[in-house]
């Protein structure tokens, strides 16, 4: 495997008016492999809690890339949350990206629409096992073949701030062809990878 790493840091607040919260957030990224893609991400997202075992979030946000030649784009965001016990969180979201990697020309735009689903299973001494099932659809670019990923971890839960995970990940792609779809993607998550993280 070739080891790419990258750092996300974010700071956040997050009113309630009753069963309405809105979450204002700012993350930055810096990718080590790719510092083109280091960017800002002002993200607002507004969740409803219907009940205990129910919520739905909206929300928007805005790439801001530090490199001009990559342009940037805004993303619309749809989540539903399922707890049916304490054992079990189901989730599901959407994501829509418009003219993602637009270069100014108005013809290489990329349009992109993402599908999640997960499921968490919660176990004793803070541990937990989390299964991901995503579609990713390249929609306005027929050369980018739309796929499937998956991912799969364990993580534990230190306290209330600190989260720790390993995980792998892989998809659907035929990464043995060199000028196959894995080698025209136009995001790093091509290849299969296993990663640890810090939440």
């Amino acid at each position: 495997y070739d080891v790419d790493s990258q750092l996300k840091a974010s700071v956040g607040f997050t009113p309630e008016f009753g069963d309405l919260s809105i979450d204002f957030n700012v993350q930055r990224r810096i990718r080590y492999d790719d510092r083109s893609f280091d960017r800002w991400l002002p993200f607002v997202t507004a969740t409803y809690k219907f009940s205990d075992q129910l919520s739905a979030s909206l929300g928007g946000g805005y790439y801001a890339f530090d490199d001009p030649s990559v342009k940037d784009f805004v993303e619309l965001y749809a989540a539903v949350d399922i707890t049916p016990n304490d054992m079990l969180t189901l989730h599901a979201e959407m994501s829509y990206d418009f003219n993602a990697n637009d270069d100014g020309s108005g013809t290489n735009y990329l349009d992109y629409l993402e599908v999640i689903g997960s499921a968490t299973i919660n176990l004793p001494e803070n541990f937990s096992i989390t299964g991901k099932l995503g579609w990713e659809d390249y929609m306005s670019n027929p050369a980018l073949v739309s796929y499937v990923w998956y991912d799969v971890g364990v993580d534990y839960t230190w306290n209330k701030h600190v989260k720790l995970g390993v995980h792998y990940q892989g998809n659907d792609l035929d990464r043995d062809d060199p000028v196959g779809p894995c080698g025209n993607q136009a995001f790093s998550d091509c290849n299969t990878s296993i990663y640890a993280q810090l939440t």
